[in-house]
C-alpha cells in the first residue's frame, strides 16, 4: 500500500475552522441577464469575455434562458446596465454581495444528520490535506472491501494526484470498472465533497445497504476526488471563486503579466479546440492552454483513463452547477452513435435521484443542453481511450447559491446522488449484460 503524504496526518482542519480567505467579495455582484429576441449573443459575449472584470457562470441553455455574470465591483455599474440594455437584454442583479453568501456557505449544517464516519464529517467542506489523510485512513481500515491507494501523478506545484480503487473483498479480476472524479474546477467545492461520501458508502457500507454488494460483484471503482489539487486548496485558502489550476511559465509571463492557471476541462487532447467555448486569453477563466494536454493534470488523468480504458465502461466527472446530466460531444452538435444507450442509463439515473429529494436534472448532450465546449474529459474518455458510459454531471444547485453552496447541502446532494450512482451502475449492468 502506497502511503501519500505521511507528514499531513495532521492537517485535518475544516473550512468551517479556517480563517476567512484573503480575498473578499464584498461589493461583487451576479447579474441574471435575460437576452432579448433581436439580442446579438456574439456581442453580448464579446461584452462579457472583454472584460476581466466580469465572470460568466453560465451560458443560457434555450432561447427563453439567461445568463449568471459576475461583475467586480470596480466596474461602472451604471456603464454596464446601459451596455445591456443597449444589446437589447433585460436584467436583474440576482446576488447583490457575493461576501454575504461566502460566509453563509461556511456556517455549520443545520437540522440534517450530520452523516459522520470516524473519520471525516460528510456536512463540511475540507481541505486538500485532509482530504488526502481521509484517503489514506480508507486505504488502511476499510471494512467493506479491499481498498488500494493510488497516484495518477503530481500537479504544477508538486502535490500528489490520489485515487483510491475499491473493490470486492477477495472479487475476481477481469470485472469492469467506473472511474469517477471530481474538482476539476477548484471553486465547484460541492463536487469533491460528492466523491468522499461515495468512497465512504463503498468502503465502509455504513447503512448497511444491500446495493452495495451488488455494486462491488459487478464493477472494481476508481475514485479521484480532486483533479485539480492546486487550484483546490488555493479555493480553499486564498480566493474562493479560483477556478483554473495554478500553472505559470515564463512564455505566457512575459506576454500577459501574471496570468495564472489553465481550464483544465479545455486542455484534454481530443479535438481540442480554444474557439469552441475555450480561450487563447491565458487571463480568461476558460483559457484552453497553450496546446493540448499542456497541463500536468490533464495529461496524468488523461493516460491513466487511455490505460485502464478497455476495463473501465464508465467514467462520470462531477462539477457543479446547473443541475444537468449530460454526455458527449461537447465539442459539435452532432451526437455519438450509441446515444440512445448514454441517455438511457442517465434518465434512469436521474429519475432515481429526483425520487429523493425532487431535484430535477435535464439530461442530453454537453453541447444541446449547455453550450460547445472542447477539451473536455468526457469526450476523451469517449472519443480517444473508447469508454462508453462517459457523463459529466454538473450538481446541485440551479443557481439560488451557485458555486457557494452552503454545507448543510452537501449531505442530501450526496444522498440523491449516490442513489442516481446504483441507479446507473444497475442500468448498465442490465444493457451490457454483465456477468459478476
Amino acid at each position: 500500500m502506497l502511503l501519500i503524504l505521511v507528514t499531513l496526518v495532521h492537517a485535518v482542519s475544516i473550512v468551517s475552522a479556517l480563517d476567512p480567505p484573503q480575498e473578499t467579495y464584498h461589493g461583487h455582484k451576479v447579474f441574471r441577464v435575460y437576452p432579448g429576441a433581436d439580442t446579438d449573443h456574439k456581442e453580448l459575449l464579446n461584452t462579457f469575455t472583454h472584460n476581466d472584470q466580469v465572470d460568466i457562470w453560465r451560458t443560457p441553455r434555450h432561447s427563453n434562458d439567461s445568463y449568471d455574470v459576475k461583475v467586480h465591483p470596480d466596474i461602472e455599474i451604471d456603464n454596464f446596465i446601459q451596455e445591456l440594455e443597449n444589446l437589447g437584454t433585460d436584467y436583474k442583479i440576482w446576488i447583490n454581495d457575493l461576501q454575504e453568501l461566502i460566509e453563509n456557505e461556511r456556517k455549520p449544517s443545520k437540522n440534517i444528520e450530520k452523516r459522520a464516519t470516524r473519520y471525516i464529517r460528510h456536512d463540511a467542506y475540507h481541505t486538500y490535506p485532509t482530504i488526502l489523510s481521509y484517503m489514506n485512513t480508507v486505504a488502511e481500515t476499510a471494512t467493506n472491501a479491499d481498498v488500494e491507494l493510488g497516484e495518477l501523478g503530481k500537479s504544477f506545484e508538486r502535490r500528489s494526484m490520489v485515487y483510491l480503487k475499491i473493490t470486492k473483498r477477495g472479487g475476481s479480476a477481469g470485472k469492469k470498472a467506473i472511474f469517477i472524479d471530481g474538482g476539476i474546477h477548484a471553486r465547484e467545492w460541492i463536487a469533491p465533497a460528492v466523491v468522499l461520501y461515495i468512497i465512504d458508502q463503498l468502503a465502509f457500507n455504513p447503512y448497511n445497504d444491500p446495493d452495495v454488494s451488488l455494486m462491488l460483484d459487478y464493477f472494481d471503482w476508481y475514485l479521484l476526488p480532486v483533479v485539480n489539487p492546486d487550484g483546490y486548496q488555493y479555493s480553499i485558502t486564498t480566493s474562493r471563486l479560483w477556478r483554473k489550476n495554478r500553472s505559470t511559465y515564463s512564455g505566457r509571463c512575459l506576454c500577459y503579466g501574471s496570468c495564472v492557471g489553465v481550464d483544465l476541462n479545455r486542455n484534454f487532447a481530443f479535438n481540442w479546440d480554444p474557439n469552441l467555448g475555450g480561450s487563447t486569453v491565458p487571463c480568461a477563466e476558460t483559457y484552453s492552454g497553450e496546446s493540448a494536454f499542456s497541463e500536468p493534470e490533464s495529461r496524468n488523468l488523461g493516460r491513466f483513463l487511455c490505460e485502464h480504458g478497455s476495463e473501465i465502461i464508465s467514467y462520470i466527472s462531477f462539477h457543479a452547477y446547473g443541475q444537468l446530466w449530460m454526455y458527449p460531444w461537447g465539442y459539435t452538435y452532432q451526437l455519438p452513435h450509441d446515444y440512445t444507450d448514454l441517455e438511457e442509463v442517465a434518465t434512469n439515473a436521474t429519475r432515481a435521484l429526483r425520487n429523493v429529494y425532487s431535484s430535477n436534472y435535464i439530461v442530453g448532450s454537453s453541447t444541446n443542453v449547455l453550450y460547445p465546449a472542447a477539451g473536455g474529459t468526457d469526450d476523451y474518455a469517449k472519443g480517444q481511450c473508447g469508454i462508453k458510459y462517459a457523463y459529466t454531471v454538473e450538481l446541485r444547485d440551479r443557481g439560488h447559491f451557485a458555486f457557494i453552496l452552503p454545507q448543510e447541502q452537501i449531505v442530501p446532494t450526496a444522498d440523491e446522488t449516490w442513489t442516481a450512482l446504483k441507479t446507473l451502475a444497475d442500468s448498465i449492468i442490465r444493457k451490457e449484460h454483465l456477468n459478476r
